[in-house]
């Protein structure tokens, strides 16, 4: 497993099981990682206020709850630590303005 894999699966567990009323899954395969979100007014919420910080990761059209991160290759260990507090202020961000209804105990990040 290459160590920017690992890097972005290790966050993501953390914030999985630091935000599991918004995080209801996180799944990935090489660079290219899904996080299913309670809803896709949290999920729109989200994206805003990672765009507001300068960070732009893509929703799935055919799923608007799933947010999709594609980390460049070049992308450093300095960049994915960023990437990984921006998404957990963008989300805590979201729960205090959408709010979330769901409470799902955290599962594991695959």
């Amino acid at each position: 497993m290459s160590p920017l894999r690992a890097a972005i699966r290790d966050g993501l567990a953390v914030l999985r099981a630091e935000l599991a009323q918004a995080i209801v899954d996180v799944r990935g395969r090489g660079l290219l990682w899904g996080i299913d979100i309670v809803s896709k007014e949290l999920a729109g919420e989200v994206l805003l206020n990672l765009a507001e910080e300068g960070l732009l990761i893509s929703p799935c059209f055919t799923r608007p709850e799933t947010l999709r991160l594609l980390p460049p290759l070049v992308a450093s260990d300095d960049d994915v630590a960023v990437a990984l507090r921006a998404l957990d202020r963008a989300i805590r961000c979201g729960l205090t303005t959408v709010g979330s209804t769901v409470d799902t105990a955290p599962g594991p990040v695959r």
